[in-house]
């Protein structure tokens, strides 16, 4: 009965040998493919039976649904437009058996759960399930009548199974068996494994296909397998939340080229966790191995627009371009990681030029870094030092620029002064792009130089201010001659000027 299920656990099996499956209460329904064309067009053939005179044939959609919308083609006649929960054609007498195409607007399917033949006379000739009806490119609808989810191992060895649902991650066998009205056979991992085989026959699905596969799941169909439906294809592989793996956020791309079901083209940019999903992570068909047993494969390229960091920004004068691969082909793999044309940089050494182990305060001490970049892109970057023991900001210069080639090593020399006393160290590290989800992406990191004591200069500030005290001193002993001369020539003036007036008074 419907709802029914049997789960076989990992490990376990299901074989049935010369055997019948069938489900009590199997789904009864037709629905359309959605082919316009008269060769791949839906139809149903209705019976006329025994009766020579004219009859009605009345459709009946599944439940809840309606004809609105939907046509009928006869041939030799226009298209016939429905409509309603019911719909009724009328034969003349003396009409055979006859096909009716069934259509709808745009990709809308038709559904058909029976047909009710009478005579014009009101008398009742027939009654018919949708899938008690000899159909053409139309698709089982309705609800399985049992279901099997396994883990482990089926079998069907010369049986039958009608009117059920297989879900696996473990291994299908099928031999020389019937399955109808059961399909798609679904396939639920990249490990599960379908085999069919023998004189093995396929008929009746609810998709247009019978097996439903993973990218990396393995079937095998054997020359000798029969199917019943041209529209119906031996298999699809889908995938399903396919992403890509950036090391930065903001890089744009788009994906061009050719699916199983058309053209494919779609553009995005990578989240601030440097992820993006294919269309949107979406379900597409990646692969079909068609009725006529030709396989097409998805084809594709991921193409980089835009992957710009702080390394390789459009303002420099030498460009350095986008990092990651130009153009990569888009895989089946659930993530791909773009981790080709980037930078990767590195410390090999930070260390005083002259394996200096004292200096004082005001003198500066001569470092040399040498970093290399092991990535295979080029980068334009900056390292600042600060001093190891207390994490103030080191006196180096400014920030430390260099561009170094992807395979490249090279040497950067600058100075360290330090106003402190004591023992010291410096600890230099790379600045690397805001924009990198993980700061070491592109490298980078930390490199640390041995202990310098510095000293403050106590004798050689002695001995340099000794200069300066006989320069103040002869300043001072010149500046006092000076004014005391100009001091007694003044006075010789007043004693003079005083005479005079003495030496004219007394010759008064």
């Amino acid at each position: 009965m419907a709802g029914s299920s049997i789960e076989i656990a990992e490990g376990s099996s299901l074989r049935l040998d010369s055997s019948i499956l069938n489900a009590n209460s199997p789904p009864t329904s037709l629905i359309s493919s959605t082919y316009w064309d008269e060769e791949n067009r839906s139809r149903i053939l209705i019976p006329r039976g025994g009766y020579n005179e004219s009859f009605d044939a009345t459709l009946f959609p599944v439940d809840g649904l309606s004809f609105d919308g939907a046509h009928a083609h006869i041939e030799g006649s226009e298209p016939i437009e429905m409509n309603g929960g019911e719909y009724t054609l009328s034969f003349p007498a003396g009409t055979e058996d006859i096909w009716v195409g069934l259509t709808a607007f745009g990709f809308a399917p038709v559904t058909l759960s029976k047909i009710q033949t009478m005579m014009s006379t009101g008398t009742l000739i027939d009654e018919l399930l949708g899938i008690e009806l000899e159909y053409h490119n139309m698709m089982i609808e309705g609800e399985a009548g049992f279901t099997i989810d396994s883990s482990g191992n089926i079998e069907l060895i010369s049986s039958t199974m009608q009117g059920g649902k297989i879900n696996s991650d473990g291994s299908i066998t099928i031999d020389d068996s019937v399955i109808e009205n059961s399909a798609p056979i679904f396939l639920e991992s990249n490990t599960a494994e379908i085999d069919i085989r023998g004189f093995s026959i396929l008929s009746g699905s609810h998709d247009d296909h019978y097996v439903r596969a993973f990218p990396e799941s393995v079937i095998q169909w054997g020359d000798n397998v029969e199917t019943s439906v041209e529209i119906i294809d031996r298999w699809e592989r889908r995938i399903r939340g396919q992403s890509i793996q950036f090391d930065a956020i903001g890089v744009f791309y788009s994906v061009l080229g050719e699916s199983p079901s058309g053209d494919l083209e779609f553009n995005n940019v990578s989240g601030d966790d440097g992820v993006s999903y294919i269309v949107g992570g979406e379900e597409r068909v990646i692969e079909i191995g068609w009725a006529d047993g030709s396989i097409t494969n998805e084809n594709a390229n991921i193409i980089i627009t835009s992957y710009r960091t702080a390394w390789n920004p459009e303002t420099l004068e030498n460009d350095i371009g986008n990092y990651g691969p130009q153009m990569i082909p888009l895989t089946w793999e659930k993530q791909i990681v773009i981790d080709s044309n980037i930078p990767n940089i590195q410390w090999e050494s930070l260390a005083m030029t002259d394996e200096v182990t004292e200096s004082s305060t005001v003198h500066s001490v001569p470092i040399l870094a040498r970093l290399a970049n092991r990535g295979t892109a080029p980068a334009n970057f900056f390292f600042t030092c600060d001093i190891a023991e207390t994490g103030e900001a080191a006196d180096i210069g400014g920030y430390q620029n260099a561009v170094i080639d992807a395979g490249e090593s090279l040497e950067i020399s600058f100075g360290w002064r330090n106003a402190n006393q004591g023992n010291a160290s410096l600890t230099c590290r790379v600045l690397t792009p805001t924009q990198l989800v993980e700061d070491d992406a592109f490298g980078g990191g930390l490199r640390t130089t041995g202990v310098i004591t510095w000293i403050q200069p106590i004798e050689e500030e002695s001995m340099s201010i000794i200069p300066i005290l006989i320069a103040t001193a002869l300043t001072m002993i010149g500046a006092g001659y000076y004014y005391f001369n100009n001091f007694v020539k003044q006075k010789d003036e007043e004693e003079d000027f005083i005479d005079d007036d003495y030496e004219y008074d007394k010759g008064e």
